[in-house]
């Protein structure tokens, strides 16, 4: 059955922590400086460890 309750408080909160959030800037900019321009990072977080699953350039 579903839960409303449960799911309005998870939908209230954020899936990542400020902590992760700076780590994923710094992650980044390391990449950008390495490659030399802007990118888009795809990642995934398992055991509180960032895998980066994709960099591409920016496009737009």
């Amino acid at each position: 059955m579903f839960n409303y309750n449960a799911y309005c408080k998870e939908k209230n909160e954020f899936s990542i922590s400020d902590e992760t959030a700076l780590q994923l800037l710094r992650l980044t900019k390391q990449v950008e400086q390495y490659c030399q321009y802007a990118v888009d990072i795809e990642f995934a977080i398992k055991n509180k460890h960032i895998y980066l699953l994709q960099v591409r350039p920016v496009t737009t």
